[in-house]
């Protein structure tokens, strides 16, 4: 088995090898979430931290899924059939992981997620609607993909039990297919704004200028790309982002399994 240390060196070198392509192509991206979050506050991983997310423009994402294709490296996203996530992944070829879920994608690496980037509508109060809408398939998707548990709580085993009886008339992965259409409503840059539109973070607004003055971030052994104006964008998502969690929260929420495909690896 693969342990955390050695998960977090394999998704640093799928990052490298995804910024150098990106920096070859000319394609947008930047840090996202808690990587971003790890970038600033530890000047790499956040330490209990098992993943990597970036976000890009959803024309600069288009042209990566349609370009990126190296050796030791696999692609997947909603254009694969029965994969499950509104959303790209960058797998090492090497590894194996393994969700522990009900609906899983058999053919997943230690990964890093890229998330498109989409237009917002102009006004704030049509942004939230249609983040609403987005919000409402998201938590369907979501459903679908968890067993019943005791640990949930009863409206989550309530709304798993609505989404295995939409699963009877819609497949998981068409509602995947439908997520990543309905968030492609506004064009990039057709207004000031935009958003993630296919993750399960809540509404952050982000000026599109912000992806054409990126800033360079320190990152273990690296240096990597982020929007400018990151503080505002942390503290909309955390708050007071420099603060260090309690302790009890200091641990991944991810539950999977994660090896090598081979001996040799």
């Amino acid at each position: 088995m693969i342990t955390l240390q050695e998960m977090q060196q394999i998704e640093l070198g799928i990052m490298k090898t995804v910024h150098t392509f990106c920096c070859e192509h000319n394609l947008r991206y930047s840090l996202a979430y808690g990587t971003l979050l790890g970038a600033v506050r530890h000047q790499g991983f956040i330490p209990w931290d098992d993943d990597m997310d970036i976000m890009m423009p959803r024309p600069d994402y288009e042209q990566f899924l349609a370009t990126f294709s190296l050796p030791g490296y696999s692609v997947v996203s909603p254009k694969d059939d029965e994969y499950h996530y509104p959303y790209a992944k960058v797998c090492d070829t090497r590894t194996f992981l393994q969700e522990e879920l009900r609906n899983t994608y058999p053919k997943l690496g230690v990964f890093i997620d890229i998330f498109p980037v989409d237009g917002l509508p102009d006004k704030q109060s049509k942004q939230l609607a249609f983040y609403r809408k987005q919000r409402v398939r998201y938590k369907l998707h979501m459903s679908m993909k968890y067993h019943f548990s005791r640990e949930w709580t009863f409206s989550k085993n309530a709304l798993i039990a609505v989404g295995r009886t939409i699963e009877t008339i819609q497949s998981l992965h068409r509602l995947v297919v439908r997520i990543d259409k309905q968030a492609q409503g506004h064009p990039f840059c057709q207004n000031p704004h935009c958003a993630v539109l296919t993750g399960e973070v809540g509404l952050l607004p982000i000026a599109c200028e912000a992806f054409d003055h990126l800033d360079s971030l320190s990152f273990e052994d690296s240096h990597f790309l982020s929007i400018a104006g990151y503080d505002e964008y942390l503290r909309n998502l955390y708050g007071e982002y420099q603060l260090m969690p309690p302790l009890e929260k200091r641990k991944s929420e991810h539950r999977y399994t994660v090896g090598w495909n081979t001996e040799e690896g």
